[in-house]
């Protein structure tokens, strides 16, 4: 799902480089970026259903968040170079056999480009993990970004258990 998601983006940069417009189509792909980095849950809790009418249009408090944060993106990011490491995400792999040392692997339940199951799925496949911690938060994919504190635990801990080790 997650590479369905980008190749959207993909495209909709390239459609907007096709246009002349290559700062739109990275706004574009920012902003489905950022709808599938955080979780319904957040985005019901802090952004108001109501719209702005304005000349007769519409316009949800979501939508202005979404196009600030791909505009900001825009700013700093390249057209072709987004799509060289979009691109580069979806071509790596990691043969998870092959991994064999001791590996802590954090998931949240409320993240939907990489869920929980699949990490577990990743945790089974992969004979150096040791454990695989689900944390609860409202943040979907950007959780690892924002819950500080809960990620540093687990640091903590995975890193005294091997030292201990």
């Amino acid at each position: 799902m997650a590479t369905a998601l980008r190749s959207i983006q993909r495209n909709t940069v390239r459609f907007a480089n096709e246009l002349g417009r290559p700062d739109t189509g990275l706004v574009l792909a920012r902003s489905l970026a950022m709808a599938t980095y955080r979780s319904p849950i957040e985005f019901d809790a802090r952004f108001s259903v109501a719209p702005d009418v304005v000349a007769g249009i519409a316009r949800f408090p979501v939508e202005s968040y979404l196009e600030a944060r791909g505009t900001e993106f825009a700013r700093r990011f390249e057209a072709n170079a987004f799509l060289r490491l979009s691109e580069s995400i979806d071509i790596h792999a990691v043969n998870p056999a092959e991994v064999t040392s001791p590996t802590t692997l954090v998931s949240f339940d409320s993240d939907s480009l990489v869920p929980p199951w699949l990490v577990e799925e990743l945790a089974h496949a992969a004979p150096g993990v040791t454990r695989h911690v689900e944390l609860t938060s409202p943040f979907g994919h950007d959780a690892f970004l924002k819950e500080v504190d809960a990620v540093s635990d687990v640091i903590r801990s995975a890193l005294a258990e091997e030292v201990a080790r």
